[in-house]
């Protein structure tokens, strides 16, 4: 299932020169240039309901590491990947997203795009994203994920994958998302977020677990946070319940721009 180096090299500079896709998020880059590298400090992006999303960097590093193995070997899984590296959007780089309560570290996730490189997934599942690449559409990964189901709440979760969303569809301008999850879990990202099933379940020997891979369309997640983001009612049974309104999106995005000084 691994393609040649030439053929990923051949879809990665497809997918970098998809003029259509640009004209579609034409207002982003006009409204947001491209971000020059974040200070070497975890930065904060979001305060909400007691939980802080910051964007991390290696001074919460040991943190983070230590989050991400206890939480993966109480599940029996090797830990995924090394030490988070500094956080740089403005290069294409992935960012390590941390959530923090009461000064503790509860929660994770990494955002990772497919420009500068195959994402994670491409191990196991380079044919299945092949397709999303060579429609020209720029792709993504939420990987890294731990979380410490003592202390991280579905709020704190929604958060999370709001702001990794903003990176994701806002900074990075991806189209497709991917993720990697145990089957067993699968069924929670399709019934509450609507990922649609991309690859059939497969050993995954970064983290020596069954792994199933889940896609979603990141224009359709804007329509449903737009529809459905925020709104704490018993009609909404969706996940986007616990993530921010528009409005608190809106928000986000301003500061998050507003943290990091435009490019000249």
């Amino acid at each position: 299932m691994v393609r040649s180096a030439r053929s990923l090299s051949a879809a990665l500079v497809q997918a970098s020169d998809c003029t259509e896709y640009a004209r579609s998020r034409g207002r982003f880059e006009r409204t947001f240039p491209r971000l020059v590298p974040v200070p070497r400090e975890p930065i904060p992006l979001l305060s909400k309901d007691g939980i802080e999303i910051r964007l991390a960097d290696g001074a919460s590093g040991d943190e983070i590491d230590g989050l991400v193995s206890r939480m993966y070997r109480q599940r029996g899984y090797l830990t995924p990947g090394a030490r988070i590296a500094a956080s740089s959007p403005a290069l294409g780089h992935q960012v390590t997203l941390e959530a923090r309560h009461e000064g503790c570290t509860v929660g994770t996730l990494t955002v990772n795009p497919g420009s500068m490189r195959a994402l994670n997934a491409e191990e196991l599942y380079a044919d299945e994203i092949l397709p999303y690449r060579a429609r020209g559409g720029r792709v993504c990964e939420f990987t890294r994920l731990a979380l410490d189901s003592e202390h991280c709440n579905k709020p704190a979760l929604g958060c999370l994958f709001h702001i990794g969303f903003i990176f994701a569809f806002h900074v990075y301008r991806a189209a497709d998302l991917f993720i990697e999850v145990n089957p067993r879990h699968a069924l929670f990202y399709q019934r509450k977020l609507n990922f649609e099933l991309a690859g059939e379940e497969k050993m995954c020997a970064r983290v020596s677990a069954p792994a199933v891979l889940l896609h979603k369309d990141l224009a359709q997640c804007a329509q449903e946070i737009a529809r459905f983001g925020g709104e704490r009612v018993p009609e909404n049974r969706t996940f986007y319940a616990f993530m921010l309104t528009p409005r608190e999106e809106q928000s986000a995005v301003a500061t998050l721009f507003r943290l990091f000084p435009h490019r000249a």
